[in-house]
């Protein structure tokens, strides 16, 4: 018998957020999803976080939209343009649970890069960003355990 794991309901999953590393003080630009990838956009001069919106460009590392379980919302809960978003720098070694789209089969060690939209795919010619923990065949856009490379 086999023990079934339970998906996290959150998307930083190997240890809590380190201070020095959430940013929290630039507002949404567009409707976003905790476990994007992100990457800050102006907007008439002011910086606000928006999906890092080219699959091959290279990224300032792995930012994320994080859940906000401190206003009891869930990872289904999007951030509204204009809101406040809680960002996170994720580094080596840090792993969470980020959303690739439809076809993006993975196994554990499948090199996943930026797939321009927020999500993810499978790494082709872009920046080489996380690994993928477990096996995923998905028909639409799924959750997937990543560690950062």
């Amino acid at each position: 018998m086999s023990i079934a794991e339970r998906d996290p309901n959150t998307i930083l999953i190997s240890n809590a957020p380190r201070a020095e590393r959430l940013e929290n003080r630039y507002a949404a630009i567009e409707t976003l999803t905790p476990g994007d990838l992100l990457e800050l956009h102006n907007d008439s001069g002011t910086p606000k976080w928006g999906v890092h919106d080219s699959a091959d460009a290279a990224t300032h590392g792995m930012i994320l939209a994080l859940d906000q379980t401190e206003l009891n919302k869930l990872i289904s809960d999007t951030y509204a343009a204009g809101s406040l978003v809680k960002a996170y720098h994720a580094r080596s070694g840090e792993k969470a649970w980020v959303i690739i789209g439809s076809g993006e089969d993975t196994v554990p060690g499948t090199v996943l890069q930026s797939a321009g939209n927020g999500k993810f795919k499978v790494h082709g010619s872009g920046t080489a960003l996380c690994f993928a923990l477990e096996t995923k065949t998905p028909l639409a856009d799924t959750r997937v355990r990543v560690e950062v490379i």
